[in-house]
């Protein structure tokens, strides 16, 4: 059986030590032969005193002052904010890394568009070269032609000339 059960649960700072008082027979605070843990938080009266827990060396348990649920949530909030800053510092390394990354990638897409660009100008010259030969040759071609008939003319005349030349003969 609690002897404390009856205690009211206040988390006024007054009430507070007077529960203390209460629980160590009217001795003043500072002659309690326990330890104290004062676990902050916010209250409704504005005190930063969520609960009290005083720790007596003499019996196997804790004596608590206030709400025990309240000590449950605090150290899940504890252990997730801990939990959150991890996972908050890992992310911020999974960021800086992709912005590496990122940077690479624009370094590297950057190289291929210049690359890209001079094999353009080169593709594009050599078109250009290429259109340049064509139309060279295709006059050379016309010129070969055009040339062409007036030699096989001439030589077929010359071919005739010396059929006839031999026949004479």
């Amino acid at each position: 059986m609690d002897p404390f059960a009856d205690l009211p649960v206040n988390t006024s700072q007054e009430a507070l030590f007077s529960q203390l008082e209460y629980i160590n027979c009217g001795s003043s605070l500072s002659s309690l032969p326990c330890e104290l843990l004062l676990t902050l938080g916010s209250s409704m009266d504005g005190f930063n005193l969520i609960c009290l827990r005083l720790y007596n060396p003499t019996n196997t348990g804790a004596v608590q002052i206030g709400n025990v649920d309240l000590v449950s949530k605090f150290h899940d909030l504890e252990s997730q904010l801990a939990q959150a800053t991890k996972d908050k510092q890992e992310l911020s390394e999974k960021v800086a890394s992709g912005e590496r990354q990122n940077e690479r990638l624009l370094r590297k897409l950057s190289k291929a568009a210049r690359d890209k660009q001079a094999m353009s100008e080169k593709v594009e010259s050599h078109e250009l070269e290429i259109e340049r030969l064509s139309r060279e040759l295709a006059e050379k071609d016309k010129v070969h032609k055009r040339d062409s008939k007036p030699l096989s003319t001439e030589l077929s005349e010359k071919h005739k000339k010396i059929e006839s030349a031999m026949e004479r003969i």
